[in-house]
């Protein structure tokens, strides 16, 4: 049986360069790694801040999915996903999906880190997206 261990809080925001200062401040914190995901469509910054990771992410421009949820949010900075750290990841997506629950993806994709990530499809979940990343950053 696999544990599942908060690993960080994702927050979509529209700028990086704009919103980082925010969070950091906030947070009282620095950002401890930055990443580009062409193939996520986005852009990445990871904070640790209280104890909690956290992540930034802005959409690319051809990123409409995402551009278009923080135009309901207004263009500000809003809760995108909770993300939950797994020693094996295949194992995790099999035990979930023996109890029905549904994946974005059927296979795992290369998230930040380069770990394998699977994102749980929010009708699974009551509406909150929810990601599984193989080891802990």
């Amino acid at each position: 049986m696999d544990h599942f261990q908060i690993d960080h809080i994702a927050i979509a925001v529209p700028c990086l360069r704009t919103s980082l200062p925010l969070f950091e401040q906030a947070l009282q914190a620095t950002a401890s790694h930055e990443e580009r995901l062409p193939h996520h469509l986005i852009n990445a910054v990871f904070i640790n801040g209280m104890g909690v990771g956290y992540e930034l992410i802005e959409p690319h421009p051809s990123n409409v999915s995402l551009q278009r949820f923080l135009a309901k949010q207004n263009n500000r900075p809003a809760f995108h996903h909770i993300a939950f750290s797994v020693a094996n990841i295949e194992a995790a997506i099999g035990m979930l999906k023996e109890k029905h629950v549904r994946f974005t993806s059927e296979l795992p994709l290369i998230g930040s880190f380069g770990r394998k990530v699977a994102f749980i499809h929010p009708s699974s979940t009551g509406g909150v997206l929810v990601e599984l990343c193989e080891g802990k950053t």
